[in-house]
């Protein structure tokens, strides 16, 4: 049986960190489709870079025992925004560990998670600093 995820607040900022402080977060969504894996045939495996809203939230855990990720978050975003036509994104957000997500298919959806915690597709932000994190959205079949 599927369960939805408790929402777990991360806290914002370090120790002095200036209240207005914000990190920036930027790079690009790209979405697999077609047969990708191990060697696939010449054509077959289509990678496109679609223009996709990108959030941040506060960080969601993956729960192993149900073996989904969340399609949903009930809280709000600290961060948004759209991808371009070429895929790629730019952010500015509070500084402070957060979990990342792109829109697909009416979902929010995520593949990666930390094994250590589960926390789904933690990103660390820090204040005045730039972070590159890419994001694959993978439709293809392997």
């Amino acid at each position: 049986m599927r369960r939805l995820f408790a929402v777990v607040l991360a806290c914002c900022g370090g120790a002095g960190a200036s209240p207005d402080a914000t990190a920036t977060l930027s790079g690009t969504v790209q979405e697999y489709q077609g047969s990708c894996m191990p060697i696939p045939p010449p054509g077959s495996c289509v990678v496109t870079t679609p223009s996709r809203a990108v959030y941040l939230y506060p960080v969601q855990y993956f729960d192993e025992s149900s073996g989904v990720f969340p399609t949903s978050v009930d809280a709000a975003p600290v961060a948004q925004t759209t991808s371009d036509d070429q895929g790629h994104y730019t952010m500015r957000a509070p500084p402070g560990r957060w979990s990342l997500f792109v829109e697909d298919e009416g979902h929010l959806y995520a593949n990666v998670w930390d094994s250590t915690d589960d926390a789904i597709d933690p990103v660390n932000l820090a204040a005045g600093v730039e972070t590159t994190r890419d994001v694959m959205i993978d439709h293809a079949t392997w």
